[in-house]
């Protein structure tokens, strides 16, 4: 409990207590302190008997939490204090995975006057014998799957908890492999492996102020951009248009064009950079403006740039590990954020943008989850993923491509046609752009924001509005739906069946499949390692809603998956003396090597077979008891293809790693790497990894209609890799690859067959 907040102040001299504005309280029962003796009652009358408080230093009883609905008991050799009141939840349960025929257990921790009374449900129903804190599901089966729940009373009230589901899958039906085998990597990786991320400056910050200088007695307004993207884009033209309505705003853009720039291939690598940038972005606008800035800000963040803001925001709040002191930071109620396309499914998916790469779905699962179970895919993602602060004033989301539609925020669905729907991505920066030339012309936008001074009359959040189903009707106007509802949202028909196939939508979400380990594993440092049980599969199912100009979609879990369990390497790296052991991996240890590493890093290279259609891979991390400057970098062969520091991270947390590009290396033997490295000198933490999977898509299915007399074959343009083939005859056998380039009509890949014959076949090879 962080006393200060209650207003107890304690020193060697003496002590003053100040509790709710009391100076004295009912003293009926016993409380006695060689220096401080306190009562307070909520109606200062007798209230139930209570057993005696003692302590060396202070004592009091406390009736009630003067609207504090986060005060809890605490105890300690200092103070003794009694709280009586409802039932407050201090952890709620969370939501577990396991094998079919293991024991799953679920915990609360609530605080509150005893004596407490519990009863627990699943699905509903009262679960028999579950009257305690705690409950245990002995060898669950899949009627004990679904959502889990408790209430608990006592004599001032009672509460519910959120719900914690029991997902269960078949155990593995192979034996446990043997124990890999490891030698030592006499060699030291290439520095392309190791190398440390780019470090964010002060040089980044661009100014589009109307007199081109940032003021402490202004608001300012923050522009971030995304992936491939600069200051030099939109940021630039919506300055303009803030300057051209003549706010007296600060405008600055955060500029990480270095770090955002990559190949899709690095995708993953580049989300990854969104904490770093985030907190330096966070940092120079401490510097620029002050401690204690007391003006409004306005983040307005487009897909990874949603990223940064976040933690910018984070940063300032207090809420992040490397925050600035109390008396630094920045107020939340001043703080307004803006998502245009926010980039949160990339943490999901392992892109910003609607493309490929939004198949691979077997990591989605509630964003607010987190499943705690060895080899698991679906462990929460972090911190470093987020898109909305922990804090903040207000929050509109708006969402033209593909994202998250969240109950704390104002929620936009565009879904209006474009001129290019492979750029539909951009379409939310143009839209939330002309609301600020034309504030009034929408129910939302520009309209509700600290330069318009307007926030406080702004509406509801949890809501969704969507553009008008009238196809005449003007671009700004939209209508309110009701309450959203937390999922994937695909605003427009066109961009929701491009992801999945013509006419299908998504409905099937592709699997993952564990890796084959062959040869030897080769490394150098500190190595333990082991094979466990873990669930491989995709974990929920879509659903469709609405009419063709409407089209949110969203992914519902599901209680029982009657896919099997499969066998995964999990190991953990280390620098000098050794790891000490996981549980999860107690059961072999793999003899450390005598030499010292090449270079700052532990790290392995192991040997892996690459599923022909295998488009993506990913995996589960955790840092323990890291140093500064403590990194880790995976890669395929010699690409570094995910870099993250462990100052972003929690400490003894798993985070999973955005989806990993891996086509161009599909159906072929190669080494994946892992190295946790230090900046300077040697790493003095460790660093586990689990869940290493490949994920294989849905195949693509071809679509066949006439245009000009010709067939036009179109396919998603989500089919990586794939090549259209055609033959004259069944009977023949050699099929012809067609040399024609595809035309992309809304995410869709169109060939029109101008040599075709009469009777033609397609097919999609790989």
């Amino acid at each position: 409990m962080n006393w200060s907040s209650r207003h107890l102040v304690v020193s060697v001299a003496a002590m003053t207590l100040f509790l709710c504005d009391y100076v004295s309280g009912d003293g009926t029962n016993d409380v006695v302190s060689p220096l401080v003796s306190y009562h307070f009652h909520e109606t200062l009358s007798v209230p139930p008997a209570q057993p005696n408080v003692a302590s060396p230093l202070a004592s009091y009883l406390y009736y009630d939490w003067c609207g504090d609905s986060d005060l809890t008991f605490e105890s300690s050799t200092l103070v003794s204090y009694l709280f009586h009141g409802p039932p407050v939840i201090v952890r709620q349960p969370v939501s577990k995975l396991a094998a079919l025929g293991t024991d799953v257990s679920f915990d609360v921790q609530v605080s509150g006057s005893t004596p407490m009374n519990y009863q627990w449900y699943v699905d509903g129903v009262a679960v028999a014998g579950g009257v305690a804190s705690s409950i245990l599901v002995t060898g669950a089966q899949p009627d004990d799957a679904g959502p889990y729940w408790v209430s608990a009373e006592n004599s001032y009230g009672a509460i519910t908890t959120g719900t914690a589901n029991l997902y269960l899958h078949s155990p593995a039906s192979t034996p446990r492999p043997e124990a890999p085998t490891n030698a030592p990597a006499l060699d030291a990786p290439p520095s392309t492996l190791t190398q440390p991320p780019r470090i964010p400056d002060g040089s980044q910050v661009q100014v589009f102020s109307h007199d081109g200088v940032l003021s402490r007695n202004r608001m300012t307004v923050v522009l971030t951009h995304g992936w491939r993207s600069s200051s030099d884009a939109w940021p630039a033209e919506m300055a303009a248009a803030l300057v051209a309505k003549g706010y007296d705003v600060n405008i600055l853009a955060w500029d990480w064009r270095d770090n955002a720039e990559s190949a899709v291939a690095e995708l993953a690598r580049v989300a990854a950079r969104t904490a770093s940038e985030g907190e330096a972005l966070g940092g120079e606008l401490l510097y620029l403006l002050g401690a204690g800035y007391d003006k409004p800000i306005h983040f307005i963040g487009h897909s990874l740039g949603t990223k940064v803001n976040c933690r910018a925001a984070n940063y300032l709040h207090g809420d992040t590990r490397n925050s600035p002191g109390p008396h630094l930071q920045f107020a939340p109620f001043r703080t307004h954020m803006t998502l245009l396309d926010e980039a949160e499914v990339s943490a999901v998916f392992g892109s910003p943008t609607l493309s490929w790469d939004l198949l691979f779905a077997t990591a989605f699962i509630n964003r607010a989850e987190h499943i705690d179970t060895a080899g698991s895919l679906i462990a929460a993602a972090g911190s470093w993923t987020e898109v909305i602060p922990k804090q903040a004033a207000w929050v509109d989301n708006y969402v033209s491509c593909v994202g998250f539609y969240h109950d704390d925020a104002l929620n936009v669905g565009l879904w209006l046609p474009t001129a290019n729907q492979v750029n539909r991505h951009e379409y939310a920066v143009d839209w939330y752009r002309a609301t600020i030339a034309n504030p009034l012309g929408s129910a939302v936008g520009h309209r509700w924001s600290f330069e318009r001074n307007t926030l406080w009359a702004a509406p509801t959040v949890g809501r969704l509005y969507m553009q008008s189903d009238t196809i005449s009707a003007p671009e700004l106007e939209v209508t309110y739906t009701g309450p959203v509802g937390e999922g994937l949202a695909f605003p427009s028909a066109e961009s929701y069946f491009g992801v999945g196939w013509l006419g299908g939508g998504l409905t099937v979400l592709g699997n993952a499949v564990l890796s084959s380990y062959d040869s030897t594993m080769r490394y150098a440092g500190n190595l333990l390692a082991d094979f466990v049980d873990s669930y491989s599969g995709h974990l929920g199912t879509p659903v469709y809603s609405g009419t063709a100009q409407s089209t949110p979609a969203y992914f519902a879990p599901e209680p029982f998956y009657e896919t099997e369990g499969d066998w995964g390497l999990t190991f953990q790296l280390q620098v000098g003396s050794g790891p000490a052991a996981p549980q999860s991996l107690a059961s072999l240890s793999i003899t450390p090597l005598s030499e010292d590493p090449p270079t700052n890093s532990a790290y392995i290279w192991i040997p892996v077979s690459i599923p022909v259609e295998a488009v993506a891979l990913t995996f589960q991390f955790r840092f323990d008891s890291s140093g500064p400057g403590e990194y880790l970098t995976m890669g395929v062969s010699n690409v570094n293809c995910f870099t993250m520091e462990a100052e972003y991270v929690e400490d003894a947390t798993w985070e999973t790693a955005s989806m990993i590009m891996v086509d161009e290396f599909a159906g072929q033997d190669m080494d994946l790497f892992f190295a946790l490295n230090g900046a300077s000198s040697e790493p003095i933490g460790s660093l586990s990894v689990r869940g290493i999977q490949f994920v294989i898509p849905p195949r693509p299915q071809l679509t066949l209609t006439v245009e000009s007399n010709a067939p036009a074959v179109s396919w998603p343009l989500s089919a990586i890799g794939w090549d259209l083939y055609s033959v004259d005859s069944l009977s023949d056998t050699n099929w012809t690859l067609n040399t024609d380039t595809p035309t992309n009509r809304g995410f869709v890949h169109v060939v029109v067959d101008q040599g075709s014959v009469t009777n033609r076949f397609y097919r999609l090879q790989k």
